[in-house]
Parts: structure tokens; sequence; C-alpha cells
């Protein structure tokens, strides 16, 4: 019974660490969710940049093919004016005319057009200019934030490493790999807890009334070395045997005296098969079975 017990208290004791290792393994996923978030708004910030830097190249090329037509049409209007001198008609100075107003119109157009792109590519460019800062800004705390990221996940891993080892203490020779395994699965699905005590009658993971019957063969079990699972809550569960009678009155809703017998014909029957072990080892006769 001794045995069983020690079992039973390395699994409470495992219990609690894989929920500290758990703990800190969910600090692991966390932790890094602000950085990602950072990540997130950089990214955004690059691409904004990215995009600016592709309007002021457009603008400049834009600017360079105005500047070319510009200088075109001064050009012609410039020519036109010359050709006046060399007018020898009426028709040939009317035709003249209005070629040199159009020339004008289409140079005092572009005139305004090489303005106006002009301070497009001005205000681009200082647009350029805030966003290069404002990413430059977001990186330099990015990166002061990986580095702190970087120095609390090795401080949780360096945890991990130590509670592995209080683990692997604990386990010993009394908790199989398998059984280990098991109890660490149901806590991950489980928010960190898998063992659970059961008071009376009522299970402490789900809070589920267990049927009286169970509940019997639960104690059986646990007298025997093994451990069962909430049928609701499918936690690996363990009977409470110190709980106060006071305090296990409040969670017993079926006739208790029946379990009681089972358990206490149970002990008797374990004694008595201790005695008689003891009985036969001490005998000098030989018996042949």
């Amino acid at each position: 019974m001794a045995e069983n017990n020690t079992k039973l208290d390395c699994l409470i004791r495992l219990q609690e660490k894989i929920s500290e290792k758990l703990d800190q393994e969910k600090q692991k996923e966390i932790i890094p969710e602000k950085l990602g978030r950072d990540t997130a708004e950089l990214n955004k910030a690059k691409a904004a940049l990215e995009d600016l830097n592709a309007q002021l190249e457009a603008a400049i090329e834009s600017e360079k093919s105005l500047s070319i037509q510009y200088d075109d049409a001064f050009a012609k209007s410039q020519e036109c004016q010359r050709r006046f001198e060399f007018a020898s008609s009426q028709r040939e100075f009317e035709a003249l005319t209005k070629e040199h107003a159009d020339a004008e119109a289409n140079f005092n157009t572009l005139r305004k057009l090489k303005k106006s792109k002009k301070e497009e590519i001005e205000e681009i460019s200082k647009s350029v200019a805030e966003m290069t800062e404002h990413c430059n800004d977001l990186q330099t705390e990015y990166d002061k934030e990986s580095m702190e990221v970087d120095g609390k996940i090795e401080e949780i891993n360096k945890r991990i490493e130590l509670i592995d080892e209080e683990i692997a203490s604990i386990k010993g020779d009394s908790v199989s790999d398998d059984y280990f395994n098991k109890l660490y699965n149901i806590a991950k699905k489980k928010g960190g807890v898998g063992l659970v005590p059961v008071y009376g009658q009522v299970c402490m993971g789900c809070n589920t009334v267990l049927p009286m019957q169970f509940v019997i063969d639960l104690r059986i079990k646990q007298h025997n070395g093994d451990i069962d699972t909430c049928p609701y809550c499918s936690r690996m569960i363990y009977y409470r045997e110190d709980l106060p009678a006071e305090e296990e009155k409040n969670y017993i809703f079926d006739d208790f005296d029946a379990a009681k017998n089972v358990i206490k014909s149970n002990d008797n029957i374990d004694e008595t098969a201790e005695e008689n072990d003891e009985i036969l080892e001490g005998s000098d006769l030989d018996m042949d079975f």
C-alpha cells in the first residue's frame, strides 16, 4: 500500500511540475506576440515607403518628359516669332499668328504642368523623408524588442530544462514514461491540469457528481496502485483519502457506507494475505501446490 501511495504522490507532484512547464511554454508563445505586431507594423510602413518611392520615381520621370516638351514648345514659340520678319503676305502672317498662338498656349500649359509636377515631387519627397524616419524608428524599436524577447525566451528555456530535470527525478522508477506521457497529454488538452482529486463523489476537474459504484471502483483501483479517468472530463483522477469528514459530506450524494465497507473488506483481505505469507515464510514444512 505504501508503494501505491508513493506512485500517487509522484503523480501529484508531477502534475504540479507539468502545470508549471505548460505555463512556461505558454509564455513562450505569448511573449513574441507583441513582436509579431511590431513586425506587421514595420512591414506595413516599409510597404508604404516602397510605394512612395515608386510614386516619386514616376513623378521624376514625368517631370523629365514635361521638361523636354516644355523646351520644345519654347523653341517652337521662338521660331514662330522669328518667322514673322519673313512673312510676305497677309495670309502667311495670319497663319503664323495662329501657329504662334498655339505654340504659346502649349508652352504655357506645359509650364503650368511642369510647375505642378515639381510641387508634386517636393511633396512626395517630403513624405518619403517622413516615412523613412518612421521606418527607422520602428526598426530601432523592433530590434530592441527582439533582443528582449530573445532574452526572455532563453530564460524560459533554461527554466523548462530545470523543470524537466525535476520531472525526471520525481518519476524515478515509480512512474513509467507511458504513464507520464498520458498525464502530460491530458494536461495539455485540459488547461494544464491532467490529474485532479475526487472529493466524495465529485470530480474536482469538472465538478460532476460521479456514480457511487464508480467511486467504489476508483478506490479499489487506487488501493491496488492504479488510477482511473473521469468519464466526463477525461482527466486522470484519484480519491482524496485525507479529506476531513465534515468537508467530505458536502460532496456525498448517495449512501457512502457501501463504499467504506468495500474498501475495508478489501484491506482486510490484503492484511490476511500478508499474514499468511509471513506464516508460510516462517514455516519449515515442505508443501507441494
